[in-house]
C-alpha cells in the first residue's frame, strides 16, 4: 500500500524535528560542560529537565523510522515472566499509570493517539507500545550516558538530578508500555481460552 501524502509529510517533519533536537541537545550539553562552576538549584533543575526533554524528543522519530526493530521480537514478548510482574508491583507502575491518565494521557487523548478502545485497534495498540517503549528505552540510555559524562566533567549535582528526571521521563514510561503489553497478552489468552472451551463444548455436545 502506497503511503499517503499526509503520512509522508508527517514522517519528514518528525525526522527534521529530530535533527533539530540533536543539534539543540549537543549545544546544551556543550554549554553545561563548559560551566562546571556552581549554579543555583533552579538552574540545575531547569537544565536537567531541558536535557531530558530534548534527548527524549529526538526519539519521537521512532514513529517515522522503525527504531523498534533494533530490539528482537523476543524482547517485546518477554513480559509474561513472573519477575516482571514483581518489578511492576515494586515500582508501583499502576500508580504511575493513574498519574499519567490525569495529565496529557487522559482517556480521551489516549483513545485518539494510542488506542481506539476497539477490538480492531488491538493490533495497532500493541504496535504502538513497541514504538513507544523502544523510543523511551533508547532515550533513557542516551540520557544516562550524557548524565555520566556531565558528572565526569565535574557537574555532579546536575548529573544526579538529570538521572532522576530521566527515570521519570523515560524509565517509567518504558516499563509502562511493557505493562500495557502484559495486560493485552493476558486478555488475549483469556479470550483464546474461552473460545477453545466453547469449541470443545460444541464438538462434544451430543446431537438430538
Amino acid at each position: 500500500m502506497r503511503m499517503s501524502t499526509k503520512a509522508l509529510v508527517q514522517k519528514v517533519l518528525l525526522v527534521l524535528f529530530s535533527a533539530f533536537l540533536i543539534w539543540q541537545s549537543i549545544e546544551l550539553v556543550s554549554n553545561i560542560a563548559r560551566r562546571t562552576n556552581s549554579t543555583t538549584l533552579g538552574e540545575v533543575a531547569t537544565q536537567s529537565i531541558l536535557l531530558n526533554l530534548f534527548i527524549t524528543g529526538i526519539f519521537l522519530v521512532g514513529y517515522a523510522l522503525p527504531l523498534n526493530k533494533l530490539f528482537p521480537d523476543s524482547y517485546y514478548k518477554s513480559v509474561e515472566s513472573q519477575w516482571f510482574a514483581v518489578i511492576c508491583n515494586l515500582l508501583q507502575i499502576k500508580l504511575f499509570r493513574k498519574v499519567m491518565r490525569l495529565t496529557f494521557w487522559n482517556p480521551r487523548n489516549s483513545k485518539k493517539h494510542f488506542f481506539s478502545g476497539t477490538r480492531n485497534g488491538l493490533a495497532q495498540f500493541e504496535s504502538n507500545t513497541r514504538i513507544s517503549e523502544s523510543s523511551h528505552t533508547l532515550a533513557f540510555i542516551c540520557c544516562l550516558a550524557v548524565s555520566f559524562y556531565l558528572g565526569f566533567v565535574g557537574n555532579a549535582r546536575l548529573a544526579i538530578i538529570a538521572m532522576l528526571v530521566n527515570v521519570i521521563v523515560n524509565f517509567y514510561p518504558a516499563v509502562l508500555q511493557r505493562y500495557h503489553r502484559l495486560r493485552l497478552q493476558t486478555m488475549l489468552h483469556k479470550q483464546t481460552g474461552k473460545q477453545n472451551e466453547s469449541n470443545v463444548g460444541r464438538l462434544t455436545r451430543r446431537p438430538g
